[in-house]
């Protein structure tokens, strides 16, 4: 999944509950540059002075000084936004509710929030063996610190590209005084392997982007990002009247729609921290190999 259909998915969910709030939507006639002021669009009588404009493709927005007929006089760039230059019938939105970089923003944040709840996809990396060396720096920077490297094995046929574990155990530690990388890995035995022969791991990867992601991860993210963008729509708390009313909130908001997408989110994360978990275990192959897991911290 791209940035972009994931940001269209977040927006069917914060206004399916706020129709109302869904922004106008029309075309431009005609590309413009990065510096032009004039827009033409098509269908200028729904547009205003004081109104504000986004590109749908890259959230940029443009405040509008005069609007005459279709042509739009703008201020580019607007709310800190990045000008950029735009194609022919490129799409834009009439003061939205929610915002390209608001939308970029709950997804960033859901995925920060990820490790913190066990999350993460899997990164594969090689070493190649060295005489006398049992310490391996590595070099990825994206290595979750727990559970870190979860498997160390080597290809028994070239043919068939059959994965086989270390008949002995290793471990895996962070930086140390006899490492130069944040992560590395202590091989005590290798087997029958020998200098020059490779050895490929399996390790926890940091999701630090929408493409880090598994293909079942990415509805977990629209989900933890809806949730904070309705959660911010919700207004202060005020005086409550009555037992079945609630004035927490805009009435044009429902706040059980945060909270079911919220609730949603932490059961799906503790579904998904489960199986992350079970599969690591599974990448633990043989007796040898399951008795010397007491080394593998």
């Amino acid at each position: 999944m791209t940035l972009a259909t994931m940001v269209q998915r977040v927006k069917d969910n914060v206004y399916s509950d706020v129709l109302n709030e869904r922004p106008f939507a029309s075309l431009i006639n005609g590309a413009v540059n990065n510096s032009t002021t004039s827009i033409v669009v098509d269908e200028g009588d729904y547009f205003n002075t004081g109104d504000i404009i986004e590109f749908l493709a890259d959230g940029e927005q443009c405040y509008v000084t005069v609007s005459a007929v279709e042509t739009l006089t703008v201020i580019r760039a607007w709310n800190g936004t990045t000008i950029a230059a735009h194609d022919d019938n490129s799409v834009i939105l009439k003061n939205p509710r929610f915002t390209y970089k608001q939308i970029t923003d709950s997804i960033t944040a859901t995925l920060l929030q990820l490790e913190q709840l066990g999350i993460h996809a899997w990164g594969y990396g090689e070493i190649t063996l060295v005489a006398g060396q049992e310490w391996y720096d590595l070099t990825a920077t994206d290595i979750v610190d727990y559970p870190g490297v979860v498997w160390l094995g080597y290809v028994e046929n070239t043919t068939t590209d059959v994965p086989m574990s270390l008949p002995f155990g290793y471990h895996t530690a962070l930086k140390t005084d006899i490492s130069t990388t944040t992560h590395g890995i202590h091989v005590w035995n290798t087997g029958d392997k020998t200098a020059g022969d490779k050895l490929y791991y399996t390790y926890a990867l940091r999701i630090d982007a929408v493409g880090d992601l598994l293909a079942r991860q990415e509805e977990i993210v629209v989900l933890g990002a809806t949730a904070r963008l309705l959660g911010k729509a919700l207004a202060p708390r005020t005086h409550d009247p009555g037992r079945l009313t609630d004035k927490n909130l805009d009435p044009k908001y429902d706040v059980n729609s945060a909270r079911w997408y919220q609730a949603e989110f932490f059961m799906q994360t503790r579904a998904e921290a489960g199986q992350l978990r079970a599969e690591a275990r599974r990448r633990i192959h043989g007796v040898r190999q399951a008795r010397a897991r007491r080394w593998h911290p």
